[in-house]
């Protein structure tokens, strides 16, 4: 299914060094979370460039952890990475 990630309004101090916490919505399968994530980046020429880590929970989206009996099992919690290029306004 599909995954969406969305966010708005990210304060920021230091152009040079983007580092905020942000709540953004994930939205997977029609399921919507407000999930914590960390961003790492920078500002130049009105471009943000910049990485992101959260954690999510598989349950919050009525989703089952996959697994696999005596072969292999995965938690509920997964952890989302991401990049992103945008333009600052």
């Amino acid at each position: 299914g599909d995954v969406t990630v969305a966010f708005a309004n990210i304060a920021v101090e230091n152009r040079d060094a983007v580092s905020v916490e942000a709540e953004l919505e994930v939205t997977i399968n029609g399921t919507t979370q407000t999930v914590p994530f960390t961003l790492e980046g920078s500002i130049a020429d009105n471009t943000l460039t910049a990485s992101g880590s959260g954690t999510l929970s598989l349950a919050a989206y009525d989703l089952d952890a996959p697994s696999a009996v005596g072969v292999y099992t995965v938690d509920d919690a997964i952890g989302l990475l991401f990049s992103i290029t945008a333009n600052v306004q």
